[in-house]
């Protein structure tokens, strides 16, 4: 059995759970779109009648339209941030997905490409293990072992 086989089948599960993840913020960036694109915007209504209880739902209305448009802004940042990450994942998903095909064929730009991305998950899992406690350190623990293995086997094999 070749030694770059299990980097290999993990660079595919990584591409796949990527990509399924990308794919569906993309999907729920669309929804909430077109979502946004049916909601009546209406402006504050002119009150006519001084009459003292329309006055109060006058000013209800002015405070819950100020909250509305303060929603819908931050919203737009939302999804502009969730858009954002869905085209770098679905980047990240491309690249696992091309390199697990070039160490199949054992190209050498994938062997460095793919110590690279193990370098650069090894950096990131170790972070997250001197961060975080518990259950997080755990799966951070994990991570660094398993890129520290690939690194190993990809550099020194």
């Amino acid at each position: 059995m070749n030694r770059v086989q299990p980097i290999i089948t993990a660079f595919y599960s990584c591409s796949a759970l990527i990509a399924v993840g990308a794919l569906s913020a993309v999907i729920l960036c669309c929804f909430l779109l077109a979502v946004r694109g049916r909601t009546a915007s209406t402006g504050p209504s002119i009150v006519r009648n001084p009459d003292a209880m329309l006055l109060l739902l006058s000013g209800i209305e002015h405070v819950v339209n100020l909250i509305a448009k303060a929603v819908r802004a931050l919203g737009k940042w939302v999804i502009r941030g969730l858009a954002l990450g869905s085209g770098l994942g679905l980047a990240l998903a491309w690249l696992l997905f091309i390199t697990a095909q070039g160490l199949e064929n054992q190209e050498t730009w994938a062997r460095t490409t793919a110590g690279v991305i193990s370098s650069g998950f090894f950096l990131i899992s170790f972070c997250g293990f001197l961060a975080t406690r518990g259950l997080m350190r755990f799966i951070a623990l994990l991570i660094l072992v398993g890129s520290g293995r690939a690194i190993w086997i990809l550099w020194f094999s």
